[in-house]
């Protein structure tokens, strides 16, 4: 069904979405906070070093970066930061709407 939309469909799927702030402001207060104390460091998730786990959350925490208005703590900025350099995967903070 997506496939068959026109441009102006996605975009008014996508603004009535960004309307509700709700959303946003419970992961912002309430999710985001947990995954600073999820990390150990700047550089990963587990005091071994990068691991699996970091595969895990790199992956889900790469797709936050597409939203603005997002306020990630300063630890989760730096380890996303961090990890997408040593992996070469961009964070999609340039593509944020």
């Amino acid at each position: 069904e997506w496939k068959k939309w026109n441009q102006s469909q996605r975009r008014a799927l996508y603004e009535h979405h960004l309307k509700d702030k709700t959303r946003l402001g419970e992961l912002n207060e309430s999710v985001l906070p947990v995954v600073e104390k999820l990390l150990h460091s700047e550089e990963s998730v587990s005091p071994c070093g990068l691991s699996f786990d970091d595969i895990i959350l790199f992956c889900r925490l790469r797709y936050v970066t597409l939203v603005q208005g997002i306020h990630l703590g300063s630890k989760t900025r730096a380890y996303l930061e961090n990890v997408s350099l040593k992996t070469d995967i961009p964070l999609l903070t340039g593509m944020s709407i």
